[in-house]
């Protein structure tokens, strides 16, 4: 067997006709700027091929025509760790996660529970009183309700403005529905458990809308998650200062289910109550004597504790989780794996951890090694020069990179700024969110204030409750779903912007300029790939043919009608950079988002690049764009979770320049962050702590850096 895996004349994306070679039972750190390659090397082409090889084993063909080379050897099976999480489903929790039921259910054990009992989202097994939620909260009826009102004439106040109002009264009014809750009676008239289910509850699935926005009717599918815990960036809360605190439903004990049912149900000893309750590391120590017939529970238990993260149990909600929660959370079960001769792919593995944790990480990774292969794509110098084999892709992101560099080191902007200094401050006190009680803390108006502290220890959650309790934007270190037919131009919202100037300028119909219309390949429908299904098997996507996967129909001559030098063709195909330079002054609209994007150093893009293919750190940047690109000023608070994580230092310290000139737009700017690059570009630092979990959860200091 060899002992190395090869590729040969890699053209993947932006990378330059590259060979690599792979040291098996090794560590390969694969570093460099954010936007050159590593991601195109690693995951879709080194990961992907590997898989491709060995499915087509079983189904007889390829599944992936994205990556390029001329040749390969010595591959081995693969896995990926990616920094994808689209997880927004509150009743996600790490029970269903961890897929405990399915665990528990293969346990040859006397007086073994149903299995119909062991899924606990059957609205049968739910807790009544908060719907499955575990939790219950008061609220001044006064300040949120009109209770003369019905569900059809809208009773709630934060939906009757914003301008996704009617969007989300008629989800109301769907929910209501289905949950068979009059919606023409007056609200003071409702039941009391149609009540809560209106203020806590929670669809089951998503629930298929129709509204009117911009004069043009549009449906979309989405959970109700309540009035009460419903997200900040879907509804205007900013009349809902009277909310009190949201509390462990008493009924159930937080445990989400039907407390009557399951409080007499016992597992080898446990109650079930407690096994979803407890933290997880009373549970491992319970099972300790027992790990024979509980093997893989302890296990389980056993790897997450060791990430330090024995104090959290299973009906805790996955969204509800930090990026480094998570993160350890992925990480504990790779770590602690017996696997051997596999290909473990992973992304940004210091992602929103906390320096602390390094050491351990890296001994794990280094025992996972002695069987396994571990290819890092990372920008943290512990991993890369811990390494075993260190490949550097560079030396700029897009067209300008894609080549195996030299060893270079990555600097932080050496960037002045001028750090605010107030006295005047937004007041939070009895803050109670997960490990965080009877906490307060002063935000300083018009000031950038950084949460610091070790992963896990309640910097997002009081991001959270400030977002819940005041008139704030929250953008998240979530992975948006983008779909296969997004494209950065849709993505950013300026397909219709660029279409509707060249109607304007050539006197055609906005439809000849739309991807979606006219303008895109009539076979692939203007998204570049054609999906081939396969019955039981896994999809089929492959390049369009016609196309060649450039998205545009070739046959329509409108695509290459010039506008001031430019056509359509022209602002799909062109990098950001060379397009600011091109496009003329009066088309404002456009150029002010495409600075933006720019200004994050998302210039080498194009915007018909698929937004799916975009690496972990552009998709972050991308996200900041969305949200600011059109920003005006306002009088929220703006809150970021982790803005620089997956980033090099130099992009880092970019995009923290970026946020510091527009910070000005707002009424407070809060980042959640661990990595120092962020320091230089905030006004206030509070520091949380001092460990994670219950050992954590104190506001132990807040001050000026100036």
């Amino acid at each position: 067997m060899k002992d190395k895996i090869e590729l040969y004349n890699v053209n993947t994306h932006n990378l330059k006709n590259i060979s690599v070679s792979i040291p098996k039972n090794k560590i390969t750190a694969i570093y460099g700027r954010s936007g050159a390659g590593k991601s195109s090397l690693a995951f879709s082409t080194l990961y992907q091929l590997c898989y491709d090889e060995f499915e087509s084993l079983e189904n007889g063909f390829n599944d992936n025509s994205q990556y390029k080379l001329s040749g390969y050897n010595g591959i081995i099976p693969s896995v990926a760790v990616s920094q994808n999480n689209k997880n927004n489903n509150p009743r996600s929790t790490l029970y269903s996660f961890l897929n405990i039921a399915q665990i528990i259910s293969s346990l040859r054990i006397e007086n073994s529970i149903p299995y119909s009992l062991l899924k606990l989202n059957k609205p049968d097994n739910e807790c009544p009183y908060c719907n499955g939620l575990g939790y219950v909260s008061e609220i001044s009826i006064h300040e949120l309700i009109d209770e003369n009102r019905s569900i059809l004439e809208n009773p709630f106040r934060i939906w009757r403005s914003g301008y996704l109002s009617e969007l989300y009264h008629n989800l109301l009014i769907k929910f209501c529905e289905i949950q068979s809750i009059p919606i023409n009676v007056r609200y003071k008239e409702l039941l009391e458990k149609d009540k809560e289910k209106i203020l806590y509850g929670c669809s089951h699935d998503k629930i298929l809308v129709r509204y009117k926005h911009n004069g043009k009717y549009k449906q979309r599918k989405l959970f109700y998650e309540g009035v009460i815990p419903a997200s900040k960036e879907k509804i205007n809360l900013s009349s809902m200062s009277e909310i009190k605190n949201i509390t462990e439903c008493s009924h159930c004990l937080g445990s989400r289910v039907n407390y009557d049912i399951y409080h007499d149900i016992q597992i080898n000893g446990i109650n079930f109550i407690e096994l979803l309750t407890a933290p997880l590391i009373e549970l491992r120590d319970k099972l300790k004597d027992q790990a024979g017939t509980f093997y893989n529970l302890y296990r389980i238990f056993d790897s997450i504790c060791e990430m330090g993260l024995g104090y959290i149990s299973l009906n805790r909600s996955i969204p509800s989780l930090s990026g480094g929660e998570l993160q350890k959370l992925k990480f504990s079960r790779i770590l602690n794996s017996n696997i051997s001769g596999v290909l473990f792919v992973i992304d940004e593995i210091s992602s929103q951890l906390s320096d602390d944790y390094y050491p351990f990480i890296f001994n794990k990774l280094k025992s996972l090694a002695k069987n396994n292969t571990i290819v890092l794509v990372d920008h943290n110098s512990y991993f890369i020069k811990r390494a075993d084999v260190m490949l550097h892709i560079g030396k700029f992101p897009g067209d300008q990179g894609g080549y195996i560099c030299d060893n270079e080191k990555i600097q932080p902007l050496n960037i002045f700024i001028s750090r605010k200094k107030t006295k005047d401050f937004f007041k939070f006190e009895n803050i109670n969110k997960n490990n965080l009680i009877n906490q307060s803390v002063n935000i300083p108006k018009k000031s950038i204030t950084v949460f610091t502290g070790i992963s896990g220890c309640g910097k997002s959650s009081l991001g959270r409750w400030i977002e819940l309790y005041s008139n704030a934007i929250y953008i998240t270190q979530k992975n948006s779903n983008y779909s296969s037919r997004s494209v950065l131009a849709s993505t950013l919202k300026v397909s219709n912007v660029i279409s509707d100037y060249f109607s304007k300028k050539t006197g055609l119909p906005t439809s000849e300029f739309l991807l979606n219309k006219n303008a895109g390949c009539k076979h692939c429908n203007g998204i570049g790939v054609m999906k081939y299904e396969r019955g039981f098997e896994k999809d089929l996507y492959l390049d369009c043919h016609y196309c060649s996967g450039e998205l545009f129909d070739k046959n329509n001559s409108s695509i290459y009608k010039t506008v001031d030098g430019l056509s359509l063709v022209d602002y799909y195909q062109t990098d950001i950079n060379e397009l600011i330079k091109k496009i003329p002054q009066d088309f404002s609209e456009l150029k002010n988002i495409l600075e933006t994007a720019a200004q994050l150093g998302l210039g080498h893009l194009k915007l018909s690049r698929k937004t799916q293919s975009l690496s972990g750190g552009e998709t972050r940047r991308l996200k900041l764009c969305e949200h600011l690109s059109r920003q005006k000023e306002t009088k929220r608070i703006l809150i970021i979770d982790e803005p620089i994580a997956g980033l090099d230092s130099e992009t880092a310290s970019q995009v923290s320049n970026f946020i510091y000139q527009k910070a000005e737009l707002f009424s407070a700017v809060i980042l959640i962050e661990h990595r120092k690059e962020v320091l230089p570009f905030v006004d206030y630092e509070v520091k949380i702590g001092p460990y994670s979990g219950n050992n954590g959860g104190k506001v132990l200091s807040q001050e000026f850096l100036g």
